[in-house]
């Protein structure tokens, strides 16, 4: 569990980096001397990078010793947060957050990998849970105390944090991770194949709008709160520490809700839930009991339906639930990638509330296509 725990903590430096930015946006900006738009595109293009490097990595390192790439990747996310903690301007930012990306989409892949090989295959569930579950903490514990870090310290000293905890990761895994060669690669041709399939295409398509919905606001979030309930920096982040803590709950009642009412019912709840909490979060931020209401909403919505999404993907390729499970990582990033961008275009063109109408119409839209998929899908009565 000891090696499991490791792994789990670079994910935690990995996901506290992504979701950091939506509690340090409104100082960064403000120190950078650039617009909202522009500093949401410090999410888009991780995001975007990420999705598309993935599995073009997962490739090429395929054959490679997994504790040395996992050491690769995590160095080069380190290098990248130095960078990103001491740029003066917005361009070397802009790329440290690149470079940040790289290491990322190398390295959750491959340390969920080899949590797979480290135990008996009875535990593998177990074992992918912990290292995922790094990812969960950091929303919980790790984008709260950013927040909390940027608002005493400054932003950079959030990216000085994470750079400390790659230092603490980095030298367990090069002492008690063993040597670990990889299985066969599956190949990009392989991957790509899956996309072929209409229900795979259909089911990423609601991975990539479902994640567009959230992050056309998330990323703002401290932004729109400052405007809206007139919160302070470091009392935003006791906001972001009850939102991680709903996600935790989501994240469980998504596997029960997959497991007794079925994929496709959890799902549609999960999208109508977040289409109706998106689509009234900039009214119900006005006020900071309703506001509260709306960020418990939306993290248990948010993540209930990650379980039963994935379940159902590798209920389509149950021969290849790596490859799947990639190609949905992809997605969710691509999706962040969108609706950054989309929130961006907001923040410069529209008014305040047009957050909440692009994220909810976002959600929307997925929960359309899945009615209307499951409809087409279902067989004709004979005439």
């Amino acid at each position: 569990m000891w090696r499991l725990s490791i792994l789990a903590l670079g994910a935690f430096s990995l996901g506290t980096d992504l979701f950091v930015i939506a509690g340090t946006m409104p100082e960064l900006v403000r120190d950078m001397g650039v617009t909202a738009t522009r500093g949401g595109w410090l999410v888009s293009v991780f995001a975007f990078t990420y999705a598309l490097a993935s599995p073009l990595l997962a490739v090429a390192t395929g054959s490679l010793d997994r504790r040395s790439v996992l050491t690769a990747s995590l160095c080069v996310f380190c290098v990248a947060n130095v960078i990103s903690a001491t740029a003066s301007a917005y361009e070397p930012l802009l790329a440290s957050r690149i470079l940040a990306a790289l290491g990322a989409a190398l390295y959750m892949p491959t340390a969920s990998a080899l949590a797979v090989s480290l135990v008996p295959e009875a535990k593998r569930g177990r074992a992918l849970s912990v290292v995922t579950g790094g990812l969960t903490v950091a929303l919980v514990l790790g984008v709260p105390l950013g927040t909390w870090i940027a608002g005493y310290a400054g932003w950079r000293a959030t990216f000085w944090f994470i750079v400390l905890v790659c230092f603490v990761a980095l030298p367990g895994i090069r002492l008690w991770i063993p040597r670990v060669k990889s299985a066969t690669p599956i190949g990009l041709r392989a991957r790509m194949a899956l996309l072929k399939q209409p229900e795979v295409f259909v089911a990423l398509s609601l991975t990539v709008l479902w994640t567009a919905g959230g992050f056309t606001v998330y990323p703002y979030l401290a932004s729109l709160l400052t405007q809206l309930t007139h919160l302070a920096l470091t009392d935003i982040g006791w906001i972001l520490l009850l939102f991680g803590a709903a996600s935790v709950g989501g994240n469980f009642i998504g596997g029960f809700g997959a497991d007794r009412w079925g994929t496709t019912a959890t799902i549609a709840s999960a999208l109508a839930l977040m289409a109706a909490t998106l689509a009234t979060l900039t009214w119900s931020a006005a006020h900071l009991a309703t506001l509260v209401l709306s960020v418990v909403s939306w993290g248990i919505a948010g993540w209930m339906l990650t379980p039963p999404q994935q379940h159902r993907l590798i209920g389509l390729a149950p021969e290849i639930p790596g490859a799947i499970l990639g190609l949905n990582g992809s997605a969710i990033y691509l999706g962040m990638g969108i609706g950054t961008a989309v929130g961006g275009a907001v923040a410069q063109r529209a008014s305040v509330h047009g957050f909440s109408w692009a994220g909810g119409a976002f959600e929307l839209v997925a929960l359309l296509i899945m009615f209307a998929w499951g409809a087409l899908r279902k067989p004709r009565p004979a005439t």
